[in-house]
């Protein structure tokens, strides 16, 4: 299994604090490229990032069309994950991308009107 594009966290789902599994059957045409990307589940946010990734997948040749089932894992890290790799591929068919969690920021304002 060759790639020919990198995976990416879309940061509108690392803003959002968006993780998930998004699973994919993949139809793969004889020469090993994508040819059908089927997202079967996972969060709608992160299943563009998912199926653009997966179609620059080439798989070996081989004697006839296969429809193959991937899991693509979005995962936001926290703090005692730092020493976790960014990309992870546990096998052919999963792959786990790894984003530092965005700071929550929050923003209050507060008006004394005193009425004497």
């Amino acid at each position: 299994m060759t790639e020919t594009t990198k995976p990416f966290y879309p940061p509108i789902a690392r803003a959002a604090h968006v993780e998930g599994v998004v699973v994919m059957l993949v139809t793969f045409k004889l020469n090993g490229e994508a040819d059908k990307i089927d997202v079967v589940n996972g969060p709608k946010m992160l299943q563009t990032a998912a199926s653009n990734y997966v179609q620059g997948w080439r798989a070996n040749e081989f004697t006839g069309p296969r429809t193959c089932p991937i899991a693509i894992t979005f995962h936001l890290l926290r703090e005692k994950d730092q020493a976790v790799p960014g990309f992870v591929r546990t096998d052919v068919q999963h792959v786990t991308l790894n984003s530092p969690t965005p700071p929550v920021l929050f923003s209050y304002s507060y008006s004394s009107q005193g009425s004497n």
